[in-house]
């Protein structure tokens, strides 16, 4: 059987949305299976997190992972394998939804996030450059 959720982030705090993370990655880490959809940067953000302190794990004796654990907050039970989990984006296609598979390499891809970030910052930058300017004109 599996838990299947859908926005687990929905209607939380950014701070709440990196718990309901951490709930998440203990869960799969005890061997719980788990299927989301989100739509949350801050979600994807720490489990992001939480793929790289694996990494780090890998990469330092244990005495020493517990130590920089320790030191920075972290709760080494929270890193996430990423041969463990898996990742998909869905993209629309031609009179149909395509479904890619993501790699975890470098941990969850929000492209598409930060696609709408670089867009909202463009016309953030726009629009205050054109106030700047009619502001310039007044005086």
């Amino acid at each position: 059987s599996a838990l299947l959720i859908d926005e687990p982030e929905a209607h939380l705090h950014p701070s709440k949305q990196r718990m309901m993370a951490d709930l998440i990655a203990r869960m799969s880490n005890i061997g719980a299976a788990i299927q989301i959809t989100t739509h949350s940067d801050y979600f994807l953000r720490r489990i992001n997190e939480m793929i790289l302190l694996h990494r780090i794990g890998l990469l330092m004796p244990e005495n020493a992972y517990a130590g920089f654990c320790r030191d920075n907050g972290l709760k080494a039970d929270l890193a996430l394998d990423p041969s463990r989990i898996s990742a998909y984006l869905l993209k629309r296609g031609e009179g149909c939804s395509l479904v890619e598979r993501q790699s975890l390499e470098d941990g969850v891809p929000f492209s598409a996030f930060l696609d709408a970030i670089n867009r909202s910052l463009e016309l953030e930058d726009l629009l205050a450059d054109k106030l700047t300017e009619l502001s310039d004109e007044k005086h």
